[in-house]
Formats: structure tokens, C-alpha cells, sequence
């Protein structure tokens, strides 16, 4: 006769919550995928959130974005506001060019404060390249 021990059965139920919840290694989005994590000069960042950007009325993507940061927030001004290193990935997946990545960002930072602005400028040499 088989006998299955019920003593087994809790055993198994602790090994499984003790080893704790799975993190995915990558997420997906629009066919885009990434890594949960990622490094920045020496600082583990944890992916917070990914977004299609998407134009026309045809709904063409145009990239994916993908935020890292040291400590995720879902509040937009502690996001931009706070010290922590941060790291924003495009990921291009349709062929718009160099000269309209360029006007793109542009446009983006000209919309923003006056201090922002200031700061791109001064950096703006690396997307020209």
C-alpha cells in the first residue's frame, strides 16, 4: 500500500515560500526586451518602467523606453528630483533616422524648464555624433 506522509507536504510548502518570489530577468514590451536589471558606474539599477512611444494615426512605434533606477518610484517629481543615478534606454524599432532623433530630442528638451534646458545644451554634443 503507497503512503504519503503528511508531514512531506508542509516541508514542501516552506522550502517553496522560503526560496521567495521569482524576478524576471527581462521584460518585454512591443516585441523590445530587457534586462530587470542593469549597472551604472559601479550602481545596481532596477528597471521601473517601460513605455511604447508611438505616432501618427497609424499607431507607428517608434521606440521603446526603458527607466532604470537606484531606488523605483512611481512619483514623477521625486523621479526627477532625486540624486539617485538614473538611466533612460531608447530602443529604436523603426527607421526614423539621425536627423529626426535629433529634432526629436530637441523638441522634448525645449519643453521642458529653463535649467534642464540649459543642462542638454551643454551635453547635446553626444546625439549629433
Amino acid at each position: 500500500m503507497n503512503r504519503i506522509s503528511l508531514g512531506f507536504v508542509p516541508l514542501v510548502a516552506l522550502l517553496g515560500c522560503a526560496s521567495g518570489p521569482t524576478v524576471p530577468r527581462e521584460q518585454t514590451c512591443a516585441d523590445v526586451r530587457v534586462p530587470t536589471i542593469t549597472q551604472l558606474d559601479g550602481h545596481r539599477l532596477a528597471l521601473n518602467g517601460m513605455a511604447v512611444r508611438e505616432v501618427s494615426i497609424l499607431s507607428v512605434d517608434v521606440y521603446v523606453g526603458a527607466l532604470y533606477l537606484e531606488h523605483g518610484t512611481r512619483d514623477a517629481e521625486e523621479f526627477v528630483t532625486s540624486a539617485q543615478h538614473k538611466r533612460l534606454e531608447l530602443h529604436f524599432v523603426h527607421d526614423i533616422g539621425r536627423e529626426a532623433v535629433v529634432r526629436f530630442v530637441r523638441w522634448g528638451f525645449s519643453n521642458n524648464d529653463e535649467e534642464l534646458r540649459s543642462r542638454y545644451e551643454s551635453q547635446a554634443d553626444w546625439i549629433e555624433q
